[in-house]
């Protein structure tokens, strides 16, 4: 099928959807606002979530800015991250206007891989130890490349409500 042209210099494109389901390592890690970041860069509509597999992502746009979502995700998501399998699966447009991080779904058994606790990185430790800096001497520092995981974890679904660190509630 042809796209339809638009009057003057600008084409319309045709839409692609996809669905993407991530596992291995990618829950606790940052990766659901990295694949934001890169969404939104590449003018890309949908939404990421947390499930008891992994990671799913839903993600519309031009067809080759999904093609250029899908060949840079592996790069895309934080050093921590191990992806063990990228699925993808065609699904019809739904036009969404924009990229959306979600709450996660908990129905069914648990498959997805808890990480485990890193040391402190360089540059947190560099947050700490400088005076200057706005978390200076703040003794719980980490990132989405340090930092405890498996210790803070209270229960495994990573949202406002489940994130329970040491006992503080967030709502």
């Amino acid at each position: 099928m042809t796209s339809p042209r638009a009057t003057g210099a600008s084409a319309l494109t045709e839409r692609t959807a996809c669905l993407l389901t991530m596992t291995g390592r990618v829950q606790g890690l940052g990766v659901r606002p990295a694949v934001f970041c890169l969404a939104t860069k590449l003018g890309l509509t949908g939404s990421v979530r947390n499930t008891i597999r992994g990671v799913e992502i839903e993600i519309e746009g031009d067809e080759s800015a999904v093609a250029a979502f899908v060949e840079q995700l592996p790069r895309a998501v934080p050093t921590g991250a191990k992806i063990d399998r990228l699925e993808s699966q065609s699904v019809v447009p739904s036009h969404r206007r924009t990229f959306t991080i979600e709450t996660g779904s908990v129905n069914g058994p648990l498959t997805a891989h808890v990480p485990v606790d890193m040391a402190v990185c360089s540059r947190c430790l560099h947050e700490v130890f400088h005076r200057e800096d706005r978390r200076y001497r703040y003794p719980f520092t980490s990132c989405t490349a340090c930092g405890p995981r498996y210790s803070i974890i209270n229960s495994w679904m990573r949202t406002n409500r489940n994130d329970h660190r040491w006992g503080w509630e967030n709502d």
